[in-house]
């Protein structure tokens, strides 16, 4: 019952019963729009891929806190070991958008760990992407350097951000909704 709302994200729909993004898309100035009403959430909620897709949304929409429970809700359901590397993937970017570093750097970690595990170096390239940003947020330049030395390795793609933080910029900019663009490359 009640009624479902959708947010078209690339050739995807997410749709969520009720409209939890009102109230923040208004406050962001961001228009939702409302034209496909396919229900990923509401015709599987036992599943994460309509969880993960709605925390994506949230993220990019600057509504991090909610993201993140949408995302921890993802990483429950996730059976894979690849499923639940994205959903953590995904945890750790509304942490480091809250700047809860601590927080991040565990989950970022725990990303790289079950990338690996998942035999997925992509992935694993991805959870270490998230941990030299986190290492950024807590002044570590070593450590960041390092995790991108290893992410570079796995993956070419940040190979220009790892040559940018040895040039001593930094790859993560808490004020920016597109600085973690890298990983959806």
């Amino acid at each position: 019952g009640g009624m479902v709302r959708c947010v078209k994200v690339g050739a995807a729909a997410l749709c969520v019963p009720g409209n939890p993004l009102r109230g923040q898309a208004t406050a962001l100035g961001v228009d939702i729009p409302h034209g496909t009403w396919h229900t990923a959430v509401a015709l599987a909620p036992d599943r994460p891929e309509g969880y993960l897709l709605y925390a994506k949304t949230l993220n990019r929409l600057g509504a991090h806190a909610k993201a993140e429970e949408m995302a921890r809700q993802a990483r429950r359901l996730a059976l894979s070991t690849e499923e639940k590397a994205l959903a953590q993937g995904e945890v750790t970017q509304a942490l480091l958008y809250q700047s809860r570093v601590t927080d991040a750097l565990a989950s970022a970690l725990e990303t790289a760990k079950l990338g690996q595990m998942a035999g997925n170096k992509g992935l694993e390239a991805n959870g270490l992407f998230l941990m030299a940003a986190a290492c950024q947020l807590k002044g570590d330049r070593s450590c960041m350097i390092k995790s991108l030395e290893r992410a570079a390795y796995l993956d070419a793609k940040y190979y220009a951000a790892l040559e940018a933080a040895k040039g001593g910029r930094n790859v993560f900019d808490p004020n920016d909704k597109e600085s973690l663009g890298l990983l959806d490359s």
